[in-house]
């Protein structure tokens, strides 16, 4: 007796983190809304997603001030920013904090990247895990995505996006 109620228990607990792997996934992976997504510059400026996009191919990080893997990541970005033919590509990262304290992180590092504020939260959005990583061409089509730290090196990384013109 003492026997079936341990494998109930079990069976129980593993049913359990099955959801719990299987919410973790579909969190992790379900489409980011592309037609909502509208962004203000440091500056002020609001801009919306088809005339950010304004016939180039782009890469969009977003990222938060207190997520590590995010700012592990920036060098390797900036690296790929810089090298990127600028009349093809563009890349931005965009953070849902506010844009003062956006500035205050910004006037600590030395990266060239433009930095954009989303207008509204991630969540809203599609995105729960940070950093995600988009490849969008002008059309809106989501060309590759990747939530997560990006392990690959700036030669990599160029290497793959060559691949998408």
């Amino acid at each position: 007796m003492r026997r079936t109620w341990i494998k109930r228990i079990l069976k129980l607990l593993g049913i359990v983190f099955l959801l719990l792997i299987g919410w973790i996934t579909y969190q992790t992976l379900r489409p980011v809304k592309l037609q909502k997504l509208a962004f203000t510059t440091l500056t002020g400026e609001t801009i919306d997603l088809d005339t950010l996009l304004a016939d180039k191919h782009t890469i969009l990080n977003f990222w938060a001030t207190w997520c590590k893997p995010c700012i592990e990541e920036m060098p390797m970005l900036d690296s790929v920013y810089q090298s990127l033919d600028k009349d093809k590509w563009q890349l931005f990262l965009v953070s849902d904090e506010p844009i003062e304290k956006i500035n205050v992180f910004k006037a600590k590092v030395s990266y060239t990247i433009p930095f954009l504020k989303l207008a509204g939260r991630m969540s809203d959005i599609g995105i729960s895990a940070l950093p995600k990583t988009l490849v969008i061409d002008e059309d809106m089509n989501v060309l590759w995505s990747k939530t997560g730290g990006l392990t690959m090196g700036a030669l990599e990384f160029r290497e793959m996006l060559n691949g998408y013109k």
